[in-house]
């Protein structure tokens, strides 16, 4: 579904153009999963009511045959444990019997089940861009807040800006979470396209050209790196001969990654 969920252009131009009185029918042909999905989603967002997507059925190919959307109230919530819990969410599922079934050959979707019926209130029109199915950060949005992070601005100063130019963030199609979620996975992203290996890989290379530079990194229990020390040779050297303190400082955080930076300082009488 996320694959689904980037598609914002398509999005966009499917909920611009459905009308109001449109009404799903058995029958209904649908060129591709990405256009059914979002007819329905945005059919949804006008009605009030978050989408999600249940069961599919496949042939002995392994292709899918079968694809049924449901409404996000649909089902019962199971308590997946006893331990007491940090927070109580708030109770959505109800068994809501809405959903829409299609029949899938060669890609194309046609509607062969329909309840339109719901159980529940629909979510009122002022909170309808909060849905999580229509939530979605524009490409022009994601630029913005990308070359904005690598200019230092955190998360919640670029989403202020993002809400102010689109005139409030009912306008802006996302929240701040969704915000933060974004730019976490690019650095993420930043980090595994290689940015650790080459600084180990520097850090050796000066290791190799002078030993006494030092260094040590610490990692999780999948691999990724979580502290990173290093000491050249002229701090060693320097703190040998005339060094009384050392001020260890954190207050600096740096801004492409958000991690602490700790300094060691050198202190001495001359």
């Amino acid at each position: 579904m996320a694959e689904l969920e980037l598609d914002t252009a398509h999005f966009t131009h499917v909920t611009r153009d459905l009308e109001k009185d449109f009404e799903f029918m058995i029958g209904m042909i649908f060129a591709s999963e990405l256009e059914a999905y979002h007819k329905y989603v945005a059919y949804a967002i006008g009605k009030g009511f978050g989408v999600r997507k249940s069961k599919t059925r496949k042939n002995d190919k392994g292709e899918i045959t079968r694809r049924i959307f449901v409404c996000n109230c649909a089902g019962y919530s199971v308590n997946s444990s006893d331990q007491e819990k940090k927070y109580e969410r708030p109770e959505v599922r109800c068994g809501c019997p809405a959903f829409i079934k299609f029949k899938i050959e060669n890609g194309v979707h046609e509607v062969v089940e329909y309840v339109s019926e719901h159980n529940h209130e629909f979510i009122p029109e002022h909170q309808r861009q909060l849905i999580r199915c229509g939530r979605m950060i524009s490409n022009t949005c994601k630029g913005v807040l990308v070359d904005m992070a690598k200019a230092g601005i955190g998360g919640t100063m670029a989403y202020k800006f993002l809400a102010n130019e689109a005139g409030g963030s009912q306008n802006l199609g996302f929240i701040l979470r969704d915000c933060q979620n974004f730019l976490q996975s690019e650095r993420s992203n930043l980090i595994e396209g290689g940015d650790c290996q080459n600084l180990l890989n520097h850090f050796h290379s000066m290791q190799i050209q002078n030993p006494m530079f030092f260094y040590a990194q610490q990692v999780d229990q999948e691999g990724r790196l979580t502290n990173l020390f290093w000491r050249d040779s002229l701090s060693k050297f320097d703190y040998d001969c005339f060094g009384d303190v050392v001020v260890f400082d954190t207050t600096y955080r740096t801004n492409k990654y958000n991690l602490i930076c700790g300094h060691f300082v050198g202190v001495n009488h001359h």
